[in-house]
């Protein structure tokens, strides 16, 4: 497409044979210098509201597979899966998550996506993994939420949804802002 060359990515049309469904990828062209920007892929049809985001998925174990998993279960509109190491330069630009590093292919994915569909409330979900504390930490899963200006996010019905989909995967969930 010619909106993905200026980013040396092409668009693809994916079509899963079993169940039909299909999704828009956005990849990088194997050709040429790679940034390892990621890899967006949006469902086309019928979807929830909910954007999957997998910022690091090289250094923080199984969060690729967990958020990938999550796309799938919560039928969700997106999935951004970051490409590189998040201490692959040493400035920190690759650290995607940084508030530094706004200007991003990451960061344009996830402003679009929640700003073309606002009128039905899009939820985005980062799926991110770390080491408890002790070993007598009994949860599996910190749930944390943010909404920009938007007080009231712990009202957001996916919310909801999120920690009963989680809980039905047999996790343990914690409230990260009680």
């Amino acid at each position: 497409s010619e909106a993905a060359n200026p980013f040396g990515y092409e668009t693809v049309l994916y079509r899963h044979i079993p169940t039909g469904l299909e999704y828009i990828l956005f990849k990088e062209k194997l050709d040429g210098n790679p940034y390892h920007w990621g890899t967006y892929v949006l469902k086309l049809g019928d979807s929830s509201n909910f954007i999957v985001e997998v910022p690091m998925p090289l250094s923080e174990q199984n969060t690729y597979e967990f958020g990938s998993q999550l796309f799938e279960s919560l039928n969700a509109r997106a999935i951004l899966i970051v490409g590189t190491h998040p201490k692959a330069n040493l400035d920190g630009s690759a650290l995607l998550t940084s508030s530094l590093n706004r200007q991003s292919l990451f960061n344009l994915f996830h402003q679009s996506l929640l700003r073309h569909d606002s009128d039905n409330a899009p939820f985005a979900v980062q799926i991110r993994g770390f080491k408890p504390q002790s070993n007598e930490d009994a949860h599996n899963v910190v749930v944390a939420h943010f909404e920009y200006q938007k007080p009231a996010a712990q009202n957001h019905p996916g919310l909801a949804i999120l920690k009963q989909q989680l809980r039905d995967n047999g996790l343990v969930l914690e409230q990260a802002d009680k």
